[in-house]
């Protein structure tokens, strides 16, 4: 969990190649904030498989942040799930809370974003499960979801220790 009480350690879950320019724009936000990124963007050489450091950053933060474009993503090997829906589904099992950014469908990619029919398939029903199961949030454009998840994130964010009080004439 985070280091100081008003820092928050905030996942950022997706699929990469696609989405990269949208995470770039959300990475630069939320580094603005008081929150801890924990993205593979930061990481490292580790002797830990890609997706045991990602199981395990995502059971130490305190907000998961899924985003969920129109690609499924890579599967890890020994696994039957993408790295997106396990990172989610660890978030889900630990009852950490999710926040859910799905690609509006009226936004095209370029088709090299696009894999074929399976993962079409798979990415449409992991996205029709995730509207059923919690409040999504719907972007068009990198700005767009920094905005939206800033603003989600935001909720979260505790004040500083003695700063709610001085703020109430306490």
């Amino acid at each position: 969990m985070s280091t100081k009480k008003h820092d928050l350690s905030v996942y950022i879950s997706s699929t990469s190649n696609d989405l990269k320019r949208y995470r770039a724009e959300l990475i630069d936000a939320l580094e603005k904030m008081e929150t801890r990124l924990v993205c593979m963007e930061k990481y490292v050489a580790a002797s830990k498989s890609p997706i045991e450091q990602c199981l395990e950053d995502v059971s130490n933060c305190d907000i998961y942040v899924g985003i969920f474009g129109r690609c499924y993503g890579d599967i890890p090997e020994g696994y039957y799930k993408s790295f997106t829906e396990l990172e989610y589904r660890k978030a889900i099992d630990l009852k950490i809370p999710t926040l859910i950014f799905t690609l509006d469908e009226n936004v095209c990619l370029p088709d090299e974003y696009c894999g074929d029919a399976q993962d079409e398939s798979r990415i449409n029903e992991l996205r029709s499960k995730l509207k059923l199961v919690t409040t999504c949030n719907f972007f068009t454009d990198p700005q767009d979801l920094a905005i939206k998840v800033m603003t989600a994130v935001g909720k979260y964010q505790r004040p500083p220790d003695g700063q709610q009080k001085e703020e109430q004439g306490l």
